[in-house]
């Protein structure tokens, strides 16, 4: 009797399990999972059915997906990366000096 209830309780808890495992593996992506067009373009052409709907552009389904992402090489004001900083480098200043090689001239009268 106590090997059938066990038995019993291990169906159940695998019972239970078994139809969650596929759920928690799915993964819904849309455009914003993606930084540039072409990685979600990518992934769009692993499965041209469109499950994720990648390709949800106003009109008529073109096979480009997530049109309104910033492409890679291309610059526009809203994707500019920020400049690196560096710090300042010294320059070194310059003081007057009289030079020992060269003798300063007298000066001339008119």
């Amino acid at each position: 009797m106590r090997r059938r209830t066990g038995a019993i309780g291990t169906l159940i808890a695998l019972a239970a399990i078994v139809p969650m495992a596929d759920i928690a593996h799915a993964q819904d992506l849309d455009c914003s999972d993606f930084t540039y067009q072409e990685d979600a373009q990518t992934f769009f052409e692993m499965d041209r059915s469109d499950p994720h709907r990648l390709d949800e552009d106003p009109g008529p389904d073109d096979g480009i997906a997530c049109e309104a992402l910033p492409r890679r090489g291309l610059t526009s004001s809203t994707s500019r990366p920020a400049p690196a900083s560096r710090p300042p480098t010294p320059t070194p200043s310059r003081t007057p000096t009289a030079s020992p090689t060269r003798p300063t001239p007298a000066p001339t009268r008119t």
